[in-house]
């Protein structure tokens, strides 16, 4: 959810005059450096709500690297553009829009209140983006992004995150998204199978157990 700014915060990158009403929202892009997976198809995506001290994004693994020494899997923060976690570096920002200056994801420098801070963020999202539910095309960092800029009521047309991939590995446009779409289609219809099939074989009595059907 999002809350009140606390005005003592540290600011990260700007200092929003007491006259200005709106905080500009923006999509962080990273490009990769080494590995080549990385280097020729792979970016990386944050949230950053301007004034805040952190971007927001969802990561597979705890970051080693943060500036911040606290690590998450999952939901996790790190200054603006400087999330470095698998050698990321930083491309550009991407202007998505404006939120009330007085509204903003919130959050200072210091373990208890990031804590309750991530904690408000998972929450306001539902259930879909769990600590371990990183899928590399199924649910990843666009996925994220696109999540949250909705729930700061700026919600991306289809495809338009994934588009930055493409844009940023000359890739065909288009390809990023249909290729989550197609492969995250095709892990739905794989668990749709194992449900059913189970569902079916647990009425037989060779292969009913003591424990309950799925």
């Amino acid at each position: 959810m999002t809350k009140q700014c606390n005005r003592e915060v540290d600011i990260a990158e700007v200092t929003i005059s007491e006259t200005e009403n709106r905080r500009g929202v923006y999509l962080h892009l990273y490009v990769g450096d080494k590995p080549l997976f990385l280097r020729y198809f792979a970016s990386h995506a944050s949230v950053y709500v301007e004034g805040d001290t952190y971007e927001w994004s969802y990561t597979p693994s705890g970051n080693i690297t943060t500036t911040h020494g606290i690590n998450y899997c999952g939901i996790t923060y790190e200054r603006p553009r400087q999330f470095l976690y698998g050698d990321w570096k930083f491309w550009k920002a991407v202007h998505i829009g404006n939120i009330p200056t007085e509204t903003c994801l919130g959050g200072k420098d210091d373990l208890t209140t990031m804590r309750d801070t991530r904690e408000n963020v998972k929450a306001s999202l539902g259930t879909r983006f769990t600590d371990n539910g990183y899928g590399l095309f199924t649910l990843n960092c666009m996925h994220f992004s696109a999540a949250l800029l909705t729930h700061l009521g700026h919600k991306p047309s289809m495809g338009f995150i994934e588009g930055f991939n493409d844009e940023a590995h000359a890739l065909p446009e288009g390809i990023t998204f249909a290729t989550f779409h197609l492969i995250g289609g095709c892990e739905r219809f794989v668990r749709c199978c194992y449900s059913s099939l189970a569902g079916v074989l647990c009425r037989w009595p060779i292969f009913r157990t003591a424990q309950p059907c799925v």
